[in-house]
C-alpha cells in the first residue's frame, strides 16, 4: 500500500488558513465535500467523529505532522486529504506533554472496518517524516497540489 496511491490532487489544498488542528480539519472536509459526493452525503458525521477522535488524544506525531481521522460505519472507503498549512499551528504531540508546530496534515476519513488500512497509512506517513526529512521539508513547502 503506498501512500501516494491514496492522493488525489483535489483533495490537497496548499496555504491552508486555519487557525488550529479543528478548523484545519473542518476546511479540508470541506473541500472533500466539492469534490466527492460520498464525502458530501457523509461531511456532518465524517466532520463530528473526527472532530470527537481529535478531542480524545492529539493526532500530532511530531515534525510538524498530523493525522487526524475519521470512521464511519458503511462508509466502504478510504480517502486522504492533504492539507499544507499556511501558518503552523501549535499541537501538543500525542500524550507527550511536548508542542510541536504542525505545517502538514494528513486527513484520512474511512470505514469503521479499515483500522489496518488507517495504521497502514499512518505507518507511511510516519516513515516519511523519518526516513525522509528532504521530501518531508519540501511537502511542507510545496505550493502545487500536483507536485505533492
Amino acid at each position: 500500500m503506498k501512500l501516494s496511491s491514496y492522493l488525489n490532487p483535489k483533495f490537497i489544498v496548499t496555504e491552508l488558513e486555519a487557525g488550529n488542528i479543528k478548523e484545519a480539519i473542518a476546511l479540508l472536509i470541506e473541500n472533500m465535500a466539492r469534490h466527492s459526493t460520498k464525502i458530501a452525503e457523509n461531511e456532518a458525521e465524517l466532520t463530528e467523529t473526527t472532530l470527537r477522535r481529535e478531542n480524545e488524544i492529539s493526532t500530532c506525531v511530531g515534525n510538524g505532522i498530523a493525522i487526524p481521522h475519521g470512521r464511519i460505519p458503511n462508509f466502504e472507503d478510504l480517502m486522504v486529504a492533504v492539507g499544507v498549512l499556511k501558518a503552523p499551528v501549535e499541537m501538543e504531540i500525542a500524550s507527550s506533554g511536548k508542542k510541536d508546530r504542525v505545517k502538514l496534515v494528513f486527513l484520512i476519513l474511512s470505514d469503521v472496518l479499515k483500522n489496518k488500512n488507517i495504521l497502514k497509512l499512518m505507518s507511511g506517513v510516519s516513515k516519511l517524516a523519518l526516513q525522509h526529512p528532504e521530501t518531508l521539508h519540501k511537502l511542507k513547502e510545496e505550493t502545487n497540489p500536483k507536485e505533492i
